[in-house]
């Protein structure tokens, strides 16, 4: 089952993010988002990255770093998984549920329906925003 992921990353000896690593970034499906320092003597370039994957939360840290970071001369700070599971798939919801969604820059309106928990790890790992469903009876109006 797919995780969302996010991961908080280094270039050293720049003060941009290599234009080869976004390239690479984007090619792979997932996302940067460039962190400005606060520090204009800094000589490293921070961002998060963020996407899904199929990994465990330790496997997808060490891919990243091998496969994408170390190639550009980039470290891996911190990172963290939520997991989708199929009880998130729209055909569980029952009409004694409340559900929510997320709706983030980076996914859009998520296609995944969660209870409340979920929906905020969710959201914590996709940097969104959380709304509850709310079911409108056939006749009420638009």
């Amino acid at each position: 089952m797919a995780s969302l992921f996010e991961a908080e990353v280094l270039f050293r000896n720049t003060t941009t993010v290599p234009s080869r690593a976004v390239e690479a970034l984007e090619a792979l499906g997932l996302s940067l988002e460039v962190i400005p320092t606060e520090d204009p003597g800094e000589n490293t370039a921070f961002g998060l990255i963020r996407g899904q994957t199929e990994l465990s939360e330790d496997d997808t840290g060490a891919w990243l770093l091998k496969e994408v970071l170390n190639p550009f001369d980039g470290d891996l700070i911190e990172w963290g998984c939520v997991s989708m599971t199929s009880a998130d798939h729209p055909a569980r919801v029952h009409d004694d549920e409340d559900m929510y969604i997320v709706v983030s820059d980076i996914d859009g309106v998520s296609d995944l329906f969660f209870d409340r928990d979920r929906a905020d790890q969710y959201a914590a790992v996709a940097d969104g925003t959380v709304f509850k469903l709310v079911r409108v009876e056939e006749g009420d109006a638009k």
